[in-house]
């Protein structure tokens, strides 16, 4: 019922991947300008506009920039890493990384152009800006105290003349840099300025990156819960979904049991499995009827305080302190209810509960979806069970004509005429014929009522193949075929049933005899390959026609070569084949030139050898 979390989700200040390798790439590309910059308006403003420049320091700057922004670029496209959490971490610390290089390179810019009395001292916010777009709060706000403290440190040290001073501008008066007012009011600006930008951008992005956190989690929902038509997955799914995308404490699923009426606990992400088991719904039904049609969502801001839950005790057990209950609607009709749980009092807000009802609403589609194909598959298997018990019934009476047409031909109820010796020999065909076709029906119908997973077992590959061969080898020697058999020293096994495994290569190699002409070849080869168990059957029979081969696992299909040879056949042995070869996980490939033959390839996946024990075995076709 409860699936516990193998990702620790994200922290919702922290942007998508592909975002910060995106921002990596767009810094790397903006400094190869920066640097460009540095070095050309370094050339015209001491060449051409005769500013007193230090130009030889600043072009060592730009060629820094440049020098350090190659090593960058090739460590990011050279450096990979495919777990993403662990890829989040590393971009987080290059874009780190990144950022302080820029904020040693604008503080000797700074000092360069002039200091305190700098123009360029605008720059200083753009990278306040940059750094508050790309980062935490947390990170932010220390960068943009780095940015005062250089500054600061640089005019100070400029001011007790432990740093040249480089006057650039001529409209300042020369000492500038040494007033103590103009200093301060300049730095008190520059820090005001800094920290109001870096905490004003740091509040707008925290936002938007919640809200692209939420839409992630509700794309990655809508994922998780169309996925799968398997209500109890889908459940957890959606409870999943909802806990990790609110980095809270716990969530689950309860759906009205069509029967009773009653809310039946069916997924849960974060709780005990005692409380899963035992606790009755939170909120009593007539307050859910109540407030869930009419305003919902239901918000428990305080478990201890609020008088409308069934049980407080036991959700304060399991450390429990709000919650919030949405419904589950589909077209309007209550199919259950989604809830939220954190371990604090107070912590869903407005957003929470819009978020959690948009949760609940893709929750309910995917619900209702796997609502009707379960009263679909119980419609199945209720048909198959009436097709089954039909067959069954037919196939006692069918016997009983089938074995006194065989001792009346056997001459034991005495003498015939030759004439109605051929009639009874007709009939013998024809009710050969219909035992045939009643045993396919009753496989066919077993496959839609047998779970077969609960029935596999180690089963041996080249045993039950020989097996079914020895079992065939009248027919065989009748038509004079030529048979091979390519088989390993050591048994190999795969997870099957006996009675399944041997009703696909009594198909496969019955079928192969069948169309093949007296006097043909038959090649069994069995192998196993890495974790793979191979069986190959080829013949040299009638073929199947090209435009056949897309029909032939499609139940009752016969290909029109087959029909033409007068052979019977139900068109059942095919596709009965393919639904037991993908119950035990195999796959199975057909290849066919009509006149030359049929090849068709069989695989299972290998398993251990079980130890010598009595298997239970169930067969499905009686």
């Amino acid at each position: 019922m409860e699936r516990k979390n193998t990702l620790k989700p994200g922290s919702i200040e922290i942007p998508l991947l592909c975002e910060l390798a995106g921002d990596s790439a767009h810094l790397i590309h903006a400094r190869w300008v920066a640097g460009v910059l540095v070095l050309l308006a370094t050339v015209i403003c001491v060449h051409v506009l005769d500013l007193p420049l230090p130009e030889g320091p600043l072009y060592v700057l730009g060629a820094l920039i440049l020098l350090y922004n190659t090593a960058l670029a090739f460590y990011t496209r050279r450096s990979y890493i495919p777990d993403p959490l662990l890829c989040i971490t590393h971009t987080r610390k290059i874009l780190i990384l990144q950022i302080s290089l820029d904020l040693m390179s604008m503080a000797a810019f700074l000092h360069l152009t002039g200091g305190i009395c700098s123009p360029a001292k605008p720059l200083l916010l753009i990278h306040v800006l940059v750094v508050a777009i790309l980062m935490s709060r947390q990170i932010a706000l220390l960068f943009v105290s780095l940015d005062v403290v250089m500054i600061a440190l640089i005019a100070f040290f400029e001011f007790l003349g432990l740093l040249p001073h480089y006057s650039v501008t001529p409209a300042f008066p020369p000492n500038t840099y040494a007033d103590e007012i103009y200093v301060v009011s300049r730095l008190a600006f520059i820090a005001l300025a800094s920290f109001a930008i870096g905490y004003l951008t740091t509040t707008i992005m925290n936002r938007q990156r919640r809200r692209d956190h939420r839409i992630a989690h509700l794309l990655l929902t809508a994922q998780k819960v169309s996925a799968t038509l398997s209500l109890s997955e889908l459940t957890v799914d959606l409870a999943d979904c909802a806990a990790e995308a609110l980095s809270v404490q716990g969530a689950s699923v309860r759906l009205i049991d069509e029967s009773s009426g009653r809310l039946v606990f069916c997924g849960a992400h974060g709780l005990s499995q005692t409380y899963c088991e035992d606790c009755p719904p939170e909120i009593p039904r007539e307050i859910l009827e109540e407030e869930l049609l009419t305003n919902p969502p239901i918000i428990i801001h305080d478990v201890d305080q609020d008088t409308r839950l069934q049980d407080p005790k036991a959700l304060l057990r399991e450390g429990i302190r709000s919650m919030v209950t949405a419904p589950i609607l589909s077209h309007g009709k209550p199919l259950g209810i989604l809830n939220v749980y954190a371990k604090d009092p107070y912590a869903f807000k407005a957003p929470h509960t819009d978020f959690i009802m948009k949760i609940a609403y893709l929750g309910a589609t995917a619900i209702e979806n796997a609502l009707s194909f379960k009263r679909l598959e119980l419609s199945g298997q209720e048909r198959g069970m009436f097709v089954r018990m039909v067959t069954h019934e037919l196939r006692t009476p069918v016997a009983s004509a089938q074995s006194l047409v065989k001792t009346l031909l056997r001459g034991l109820a005495g003498d015939f005429a030759e004439k109605q010796y051929t009639l009874l020999a007709r009939v013998d065909v024809r009710l050969e014929q219909l035992m045939n076709l009643i045993n396919d029906l009753l496989a066919l119908a077993a496959e839609r009522i047998v779970d077969f997973e609960k029935y596999v077992h180690p089963v041996p590959i080249q045993q039950n193949v020989k097996q079914v061969i020895h079992q065939l080898s009248d027919e065989i020697e009748s038509r004079k075929i030529e048979l091979t058999v390519h088989e390993k020293e050591t048994e190999f096994y795969t997870q099957a049933t006996e009675d399944g495994l041997i009703k696909i290569f009594e198909n496969l190699i019955s079928n192969a005899i069948k169309y093949t002409p007296a006097g043909g070849k038959i090649s069994v080869e069995m192998e196993s390959l890495g974790q793979l168990a191979r069986i190959r059957i080829t013949d040299n029979g009638i073929g199947i026609p090209a435009e056949d081969l897309p029909h032939i696992w499609d139940e009752f299909y016969r290909a029109r070569n087959a029909k033409r040879t007068g052979i019977m056949g139900t068109g059942l042995g095919l596709s009965i084949v393919k639904h037991y070869v993908d119950s035990f996980g195999g796959l199975i490939d057909l290849t066919s030139v009509e006149g030359e033959g049929t090849n068709i390839l069989v695989t299972f996946p290998l398993c251990h050898e079980p130890p010598p024990s009595s298997e239970a075995e169930i067969d499905v076709g009686n």
